[in-house]
C-alpha cells in the first residue's frame, strides 16, 4: 500500500502543479487527490486500530485536503480548516503522549523563534494579525507535541509523527516567509509541495504504522 500511495501522491502533485496554469482551480482536484493518498494510508491504520488518537489524525488529514481546495478560494475559511486540522492532530498526540514541560520548552522555542523571525510584519497585518498568531499558536503546538511524542516514546512509528510535524511547521513558515518576501521562484514553490505533502503522509504513517 506505501509503495502504491507515495506513486499516486507524486503523481497527483505534479498533475496538479503541471496543469494549474492552464487549469486555474480545476487543477485543484489533483492536489486534494494527492492528500487522500496520505488519507488513504491513515484510514488503512484506523481500521486496523480503531482507537480515538488514530480517529483524530484521520479527521485532522481529512480538515487538510478539505483546505486544499478551500484554501485557493477563500483565504481565511481555508487557513481555519487547516487550523481544525491541527486541533485533532494535537488531540491526537494528546492521547499518544501526556504533554510535559518538554512540550512546553519546545513550543516557546518554536513561537518565539517565529515570532522573532516576523517581528515587523505582525503589526502590518491589522485585523488578520489576531488570526496569524492563532494559527502560529496550534502550528506551533502540534509541532512540539510531535516531537515530544518522539522523544518520549521512541519509535518508527513515532519517529513518522515527529518528522510529519517538523515538515508541516517548516512548510507554513516558509510560505509566510515566501509571501511575505514576494518570492516566485517555482523551485521554491514544487519545495514547499513536496514539505507539506511530505508532512501529511509521514503523520497518516505514524497511524499505519502503530
Amino acid at each position: 500500500m506505501i509503495t502504491v500511495t507515495i506513486s499516486l501522491m507524486i503523481v497527483c502533485g505534479s498533475l496538479y502543479k503541471g496543469l494549474e496554469r492552464r487549469w486555474g482551480k480545476k487543477a485543484l482536484v489533483f492536489k486534494a487527490a494527492a492528500t487522500a493518498m496520505a488519507v488513504a494510508v491513515c484510514l488503512a491504520g484506523t481500521i486496523r486500530h480503531l482507537d480515538a488518537a488514530a480517529l483524530m489524525v484521520l479527521a485532522g488529514l481529512i480538515c487538510c485536503m478539505a483546505a486544499d481546495v478551500v484554501l485557493e478560494i477563500a483565504f481565511i475559511p481555508g487557513g481555519g480548516l487547516f487550523g481544525a486540522g491541527h486541533v485533532f492532530l494535537i488531540a491526537a498526540f494528546w492521547i499518544w503522549n501526556l504533554p510535559s514541560w518538554k512540550t512546553l520548552a519546545v513550543f516557546l522555542m518554536v513561537y518565539g523563534t517565529v515570532f522573532w523571525i516576523f517581528r515587523r510584519e505582525f503589526p502590518r497585518l491589522g485585523r488578520k494579525r489576531g488570526l496569524a498568531l492563532l494559527y502560529l499558536f496550534f502550528l506551533g503546538t502540534m509541532a512540539s507535541m510531535a516531537v515530544t511524542l518522539y522523544v518520549d516514546k521512541p519509535s518508527a512509528w513515532t519517529g513518522c509523527a515527529a518528522a510529519g510535524g517538523i515538515c508541516f511547521l517548516t512548510s507554513d513558515v516558509m510560505i509566510a516567509w515566501r509571501v511575505i518576501k514576494k518570492r516566485r521562484e517555482r523551485w521554491l514553490d514544487l519545495l514547499l509541495l513536496a514539505l507539506y505533502y511530505a508532512a501529511v503522509y509521514l503523520i497518516a504513517c505514524a497511524v499505519y504504522f502503530q
